[in-house]
């Protein structure tokens, strides 16, 4: 079978770089194992770089959950909402729970309702960047919140919108 596995050496320089080895077992016609072929390619920038984002995403999560905020965007070409771990930590819901418009807006205050889909009707149609502050009921504890949220949009190449992106912070104790 092919394979494919990763190491680290220590160079002849004293660094420490890691290489990946793939090989790929040559048979003849009787299935019969004849030689191994294989490369070996230095990946040290690439482990490097997936640590500097796995880093960035660490120091990210802990910003969002001291400033108790959180990050969002929706897709409007594939439909697809995304929220942050700290966002699903202000409303209230896991992992494993799939936003969309209709579940968020199901989540905010009946009063606030119209005003925050009136909010996100001119961001998503007109583009306008815009502040607003509303109140949710929490998914798993029923708590009302006081939530800010900072919209902005992002244009294709010939105008039209496509992408709302968010950020709100939980500002009850404000």
């Amino acid at each position: 079978k092919r394979f494919t596995y990763q190491y680290r050496i220590i160079h002849k320089d004293g660094s420490i770089r890691w290489l990946e080895s793939k090989v790929i077992p040559i048979l003849d016609e009787n299935g019969t194992l004849i030689r191994r072929d294989g490369i070996v390619t230095d990946i040290t920038e690439k482990k490097e770089n997936e640590k500097k984002i796995a880093e960035g995403e660490h120091f990210l999560k802990e910003a969002q959950q001291l400033g108790k905020m959180g990050n969002w965007n929706i897709d409007l070409i594939k439909k697809e909402t995304y929220w942050s771990d700290g966002l699903r930590t202000i409303h209230g819901v896991d992992k494993n729970y799939k936003p969309t418009y209709h579940t968020f807006l199901a989540m905010v205050h009946p009063d606030d309702r119209d005003s925050v889909e009136a909010e996100l009707y001119s961001a998503n149609t007109l583009g306008y960047a815009n502040d607003i502050t509303y109140r949710i009921i929490r998914a798993n504890d029923k708590t009302e919140r006081v939530i800010h949220t900072i919209l902005r949009t992002e244009r294709d190449s010939k105008g039209k919108i496509i992408r709302i992106y968010g950020l709100s912070q939980d500002i009850t104790e404000q």
